[in-house]
């Protein structure tokens, strides 16, 4: 892929990716759709948040090294075969005490339990460990350039409305046309905790 971005993300995970998702938790198509739209953007800030210290940086960096040689070219067998014990455990470690609270924003937003919200964001999470780590070529472990890498993914724009915005129209027509602009502030609101 040449350029990752959360549009980029949104395209792979779209159709059998999106298909896969829902038939693992035993949800809707555009439920899930839902919860992506709001989950990629939480998990890329929340990388950002972790890598504004070394450690947090250095951190980061080896987990994008052990997973960037992961296979992401058949995205539904990825998605069939990821090992959601340790999805959850990166889940954790990125949104940290943040956890719960941005779970349950993307699981009202979406219409979807916490659980489940959960499970899609342990089946995401080393998804996109695997595309930033192929992204990642040079190994930079720096607090600087992985911050760069990730803003750049996330969009340059620092107006959460704009993301948010962009965010709800990842996947095209929503079924939830009319609850955008609720979706909005709730997205809003799950990227201010990283702030």
């Amino acid at each position: 892929m040449a350029e990752l971005n959360l549009s980029s993300i949104a395209s792979l995970l779209s159709g059998s990716g999106i298909s896969t998702i829902a038939k693992t938790v035993g949800a809707e198509e555009s439920n899930v759709q839902s919860a992506i739209g709001a989950a990629l953007p939480a998990l890329i800030s929340g990388m950002q948040k972790n890598v504004s210290t070394e450690s947090g940086a250095s951190s980061l960096a080896k987990a994008l090294s052990d997973h960037s040689g992961d296979s992401t070219s058949n995205i539904a067998s990825f998605l069939n075969n990821v090992d959601l014990s340790d999805g959850s455990k990166i889940v954790s470690h990125i949104l940290g005490s943040s956890n719960t609270s941005t779970t349950n924003a993307i699981a009202k937003q979406s219409g979807l339990s916490s659980s489940k919200v959960s499970q899609i964001l342990s089946m995401i999470a080393p998804l996109l460990l695997s595309l930033i780590g192929k992204k990642n070529t040079n190994g930079d472990s720096s607090s600087a350039g992985l911050g760069s890498l990730l803003g750049s993914i996330l969009g340059s724009s620092s107006d959460l409305g704009g993301l948010a915005s962009a965010a709800s129209g990842l996947f095209g027509g929503s079924s939830n046309k009319s609850s955008s602009k609720k979706d909005g502030g709730l997205l809003d609101g799950i990227l201010k905790i990283f702030k």
